[in-house]
């Protein structure tokens, strides 16, 4: 008898493109924010390029918040890898990315940074829906 290997149907595949597309988004979109941040903290001539509330905020972020952060993005691009790979550990680790971000937003907010409260809340539902699509590419038997 011969093994035939299973076909994948077309809505996975469609599927995983989607949340690979989202996944890029969301990278991009991160390390633009993590790019200005460094250039505002090591660059200070380049303050005039940002908007003042901006660069009042990361100024004043303590190291330690700025570490929870830089790790968040780390693990974002981890997780972005581990989605184009197809691996399973990106369901530990873009959560794991989510709760950085989210305890970020949180001591953002909490130091008066009122002009990320509407992004925060876009970013706590935009993550929610991959986190939720990743787990249906598990289900599926999409990741490996």
């Amino acid at each position: 008898m011969v093994k035939m290997k299973p076909r994948t149907p077309k809505r996975d595949v469609g599927l995983f493109w989607t949340v690979w597309a989202l996944a890029l988004l969301e990278l991009v979109y991160t390390l633009y924010w993590v790019g200005s941040d460094l250039v505002v903290r090591a660059f200070p001539a380049t303050h005039e390029l940002f908007p003042s509330e901006l660069v009042d905020f990361v100024l004043m972020t303590p190291l330690w918040q700025e570490i929870l952060y830089l790790t968040g993005v780390i693990l974002l691009v981890a997780s972005f890898v581990l989605v184009s790979l197809r691996q399973r550990l990106v369901l530990a680790c873009y959560p794991v990315s989510m709760l950085l971000f989210s305890v970020d937003w949180i001591m953002a907010a909490a130091h008066g940074a009122e002009f990320l409260t509407v992004p925060g809340y876009v970013s706590l539902v935009y993550q929610a829906a991959v986190t939720s699509l990743l787990v249906m590419l598990y289900n599926r038997g999409r990741l490996r």
